[in-house]
């Protein structure tokens, strides 16, 4: 595939909005001057929004999107879902600037794992402390408790596979909790997924699938797309004919990342058309409210994020920093923290409010404190070990003195990444 029409290509400026109605996607859009930061904020800020019913014992539980669309989608569902297209999109692009499989995956090990740790062990020795202290006004017993403890929640989750969502018996007070041990976060279940789709795209991108054979990703994209769309029907049938299918988060979450992946393969021949963009935005909302979300709203919500991403002036909002990551993984053992303070009983709005406040602060501190240093490690390249015996060193002190500079073969790599492809 040709710089022009492959999945990253060379950043261009977008086109303005009165330029042209109908602009290929591929000229459209520009790596280094988009809206997906302001849309990746506002995604995770959705699932704060949507997590308050439950976690704060309001209407029942179920946040008013569940409601309005029949219980087809919640303001977290539909997060997760933007996010996910969103990432097969940006992700697709990345694969070409690479420049191998494993650089890829380094790339992706460095956005996901070191503010996933860290949210670990935060909750573990920093917010579960304080509900334990205030449960029973004394931290003894914390770290000797048997039972689904402390450093079990670190072990347990440490490789993204959420097996310990409870520490001790803690939370059991809280509305989501109602008697029972309560999940610290119970958001963190969906980077298995993402990640694995990280992995689906390094093998297609290894055995050339990315470049040149756009029609077979299409065609497991569509594979996907019914598999979804089957396990409405019946939840079993996709697992009986394919034993991986048993998991039907998998194949759905894969479908809307390859409905990203979509986008950035076919950057040359999709139209970025506002008409177009209007529709998705209807088609959107009367699908969550009519029926139809999966089969309707799914590609309509992917077509109405990109044009949102090319056509919103606000390319400013993340030069700060990507705050959205951090904003996911800290929501919900904050929000769950001041259920168990009880500043629920201080109404909806405070609530809400107050957990979007505080998240925002702990996830301008891990963008600051771990995610951005941890990026900079981007470009590592792993030096090949020098091994001289003492026999063949010459015996010339000068040529024993003189510096042996870096060889090319094993100088770090200057790849270049749009900010996005973080």
């Amino acid at each position: 595939m040709t710089a022009a029409t492959g999945p990253s290509g060379p950043a261009k400026g977008a086109v303005p909005l009165a330029a042209s109605r109908a602009v290929p996607l591929s000229d459209a859009f520009s790596g280094r001057s988009n809206s997906f930061g302001i849309l990746r904020w506002t995604l995770a800020t959705l699932v704060i929004v949507g997590h308050a019913y439950p976690l704060g014992g309001f209407s029942g539980g179920t946040d008013p999107l569940f409601d309005w669309s029949g219980g087809q989608e919640s303001c977290g569902g539909l997060a997760v879902a933007g996010f996910f297209i969103i990432s097969g999109f940006l992700i697709t692009r990345s694969w070409a600037s690479s420049g191998s499989v494993m650089r890829f995956m380094w790339h992706r090990f460095l956005r996901i794992f070191p503010a996933f740790w860290v949210c670990l062990v935060l909750t573990a020795f920093a917010f579960a402390p304080l509900a334990w202290w205030r449960e029973r006004g004394t931290l003894a017993g914390f770290l000797t408790e048997p039972a689904r403890n402390a450093v079990g929640y670190i072990t347990q989750n440490f490789w993204l596979s959420i097996n310990q969502y409870e520490i001790g018996d803690l939370l059991s007070s809280t509305p989501y909790g109602s008697g029972r041990p309560g999940a610290w976060n119970g958001s963190l279940w969906t980077l298995s997924y993402e990640f694995g789709c990280y992995l689906v795209i390094a093998l297609l991108g290894a055995v050339g699938l990315l470049n040149g054979h756009r029609a077979i990703v299409t065609a497991l994209a569509s594979l996907m797309y019914l598999v979804t769309l089957s396990a409405q029907i019946d939840p079993g049938l996709a697992a009986r004919l394919v034993p991986l299918f048993s998991d039907t988060w998998f194949g759905r979450f894969l479908f809307l990342f390859l409905l990203g992946s979509m986008f950035a393969l076919y950057a040359d021949r999709i139209q970025v058309d506002d008409r177009l963009g209007a529709l998705a935005l209807v088609a959107t909302a009367v699908s969550l409210h009519g029926g139809g979300w999966i089969a309707v709203g799914y590609p309509a919500l992917a077509y109405m994020l990109i044009w949102l991403a090319v056509r919103l002036p606000f390319s400013a909002f993340d030069r700060p920093g990507d705050f959205s990551y951090g904003t996911y993984i800290y929501a919900f053992p904050i929000q769950m923290l001041l259920a168990e303070f009880g500043v629920q009983r201080l109404g909806l709005a405070a609530y809400m409010l107050l957990g979007i406040a505080i998240t925002a602060a702990f996830a301008v501190l891990s963008w600051h404190v771990v995610e951005k240093r941890a990026l900079r490690l981007k470009r590592w390249t792993p030096q090949r070990p020098r091994w001289r015996s003492r026999a063949a060193e010459p015996d010339s002190l000068s040529s024993r003195a003189r510096p042996t500079p870096e060889s090319p073969a094993t100088a770090p790599e200057t790849v270049r990444d749009s900010p996005q492809s973080n």
